[in-house]
């Protein structure tokens, strides 16, 4: 008998001691997350989170009086979805929350429609993202003011859309630009603010995670230094995995790569090919949607550039309407764009379903945000590419007007 207790001891410190092992090697840890919401809330309450084997979770509890219990296995600081199902008439879902678990015991104290207001304490990469917020909480704030103002003004424009001629609408469609301008203003703000915390905090967890969702927006330059600057460890994971592909595939379409040929079938119901131009004149691919409002707001800057360069330059319009063809149509009428070349980006839908994707000219470009203008030159290399910001119009007018005036 004292020999089974003898060996069930050993066994028993081994055990703990080889757990032990793995936690420091960080193979997977434990986060127990405590929850109170107010109002002695009684219903389900829901956890969205990737666990240590990548796993997409979503957990639910049921709340007794407001109180709530989850745990979960993960090996680092994880970003997660916190909500409630409450129906709401606000902007945004004010029963739901963004946060930070870490392998530990975290306590979250949350107001029922005021979960942005949470307390959270026992994360440190939390705390980091809460001082982070807070400096950004004027201009999110006047993001969503404003964004209610444009859903109820855009509404009103679609309707008057039906009977209304296009000088009755401009004022109505000035008023919806001045807004989404402001909108942009805003959200530019918030974006250098998360730069600044890239730059300043290179070592951050929270500064990863800011690279991986602003990892689109990033100028290819940056997105490649803020990367360099991670641990070694942060570049394993699937947040610096994701950041290391979206790096790659940049440079498709980045500067110094040699543009991708595409053919499509033009307005005129021709076919098009980029080779046709290589060799013969520059090229300015405008990736626009008949919906995108400030792809339609930059249309006299193109205009102006068309008819400055039109004799060295050719712009091909590729769009994202290829369910949307009458209002393609109707935008290149109404922007007076048929000047120049136009395409779809290459979508099939089928049912209103994407069957296919093959022939995607904006996925040869790795092109995810609209407005985007990829410059290229007469031996087919990509010499530009430039966003709807108003600098990097200025940049791409700078250029052709040193590139053309070599001639």
């Amino acid at each position: 008998m004292k020999l089974v207790v003898s060996l069930f001891i050993v066994l028993f410190f081994y055990s703990f001691q080889n757990f032990g092992q793995k936690i420091k090697q960080g193979v997977k840890l434990q986060f127990v997350l405590q929850g109170k919401i107010s109002n002695q809330y009684n219903g389900y309450v829901y956890l969205k989170y990737t666990d240590f084997e990548k796993e997409n979770i979503v957990d639910s509890c049921d709340a007794s009086n407001g109180k709530f219990l989850f745990s979960g296995m993960i090996n680092e600081p994880t970003a997660a979805t916190l909500y409630v199902k409450v129906k709401s008439h606000n902007i945004g879902d004010p029963n739901s929350i963004l946060f930070f678990l870490e392998p530990s015991v975290i306590k979250i104290s949350l107001e029922l429609n005021q979960f942005s207001s949470a307390n959270i304490i026992g994360s440190k990469t939390q705390n980091e993202y809460s001082r982070l917020q807070k400096s950004e909480r004027g201009f999110k704030k006047s993001i969503s003011q404003l964004d209610s103002i444009y859903n109820i003004k855009y509404d009103d424009y679609r309707k008057k859309m039906k009977n209304a001629t296009e000088e009755e609408l401009k004022p109505e469609l000035d008023k919806l630009y001045g807004i989404r301008d402001q909108i942009g203003l805003y959200r530019n703000n918030i974006f250098h603010l998360d730069l600044n915390y890239i730059n300043q905090y290179p070592d951050s967890y929270l500064s990863l995670y800011l690279i991986y969702i602003h990892s689109s927006l990033m100028k290819f330059d940056s997105l490649n230094y803020f990367y360099s600057r991670l641990k070694p460890s942060y570049k394993k994971n699937r947040y610096g995995t994701s950041i290391l592909d979206q790096i790659n595939q940049r440079k498709i379409g980045s500067s110094g790569a040699q543009a991708t040929n595409f053919r499509g079938i033009d307005i005129a119901g021709d076919t098009l090919s980029l080779s046709k131009y290589i060799g013969k004149k520059y090229v300015l691919l405008d990736f626009w949607a008949s919906w995108c409002l400030p792809c339609r707001k930059q249309t006299p800057i193109l205009l102006k550039i068309y008819n400055q360069y039109g004799s060295d330059l050719e712009i091909i319009g590729i769009a994202d309407d290829d369910e949307t063809t009458d209002a393609w149509k109707k935008a290149i009428d109404k922007d007076q764009t048929g000047i120049w070349v136009h395409v779809l980006r290459g979508l099939i839908f089928e049912n209103g379903n994407l069957k296919s994707d093959d022939n995607d000219i904006n996925k040869k470009y790795n092109v995810q945000s609209i407005p985007t203008e990829i410059l290229i030159d007469k031996n087919g290399v990509i010499i530009g590419r430039y966003s709807s910001d108003a600098e990097d119009i200025e940049v791409l007018e700078g250029k052709l007007k040193q590139i053309i005036s070599r001639k």
